[in-house]
């Protein structure tokens, strides 16, 4: 199982050429292409803030979304994320609430996360990461 991160998903919807060839590499692996809630509300935030409720990106936005099986946050991934949060912030390395979010939903159904934000993302112990 392969979760989308923000970026990625940006990167796709605005036709980046290399994000473009590795959703068609997806495509044809019998991967499961999944993304999360917290991703959802990521790219909804950039959009609404710019176009409003209703604006055109918005609608291929949900479109896109619907096509994904979104992974919500659960009680055993709120666990999972609080304990992520919690490590990095001792030792001094946080990724914020949304990647940690993020990263405990991801771990919690065993899926690798498909980005190029390595810099939050390698901190997180177990976490498997592919870039595109």
């Amino acid at each position: 199982m392969i979760c989308l991160d923000s970026d990625f998903m940006i990167s796709l919807l605005r036709g980046d050429k290399d994000a473009k060839a590795k959703a068609k590499q997806l495509e044809e692996t019998s991967r499961l292409v999944v993304s999360t809630a917290i991703n959802a509300l990521e790219l909804f935030i950039g959009i609404i803030a710019v176009d409003g409720i209703s604006g055109k990106r918005v609608e291929i936005t949900r479109n896109f979304l619907s096509n994904l099986e979104v992974l919500p946050l659960d009680e055993s991934s709120a666990e999972r994320s609080a304990f992520i949060l919690n490590s990095l912030k001792k030792l001094g390395k946080e990724i914020g609430l949304k990647d940690s979010l993020i990263a405990g939903i991801a771990l919690e159904h065993k899926a690798n996360i498909l980005t190029r934000n390595l810099k939050h993302f390698e901190r997180v112990s177990g976490l498997k990461i592919e870039t595109w």
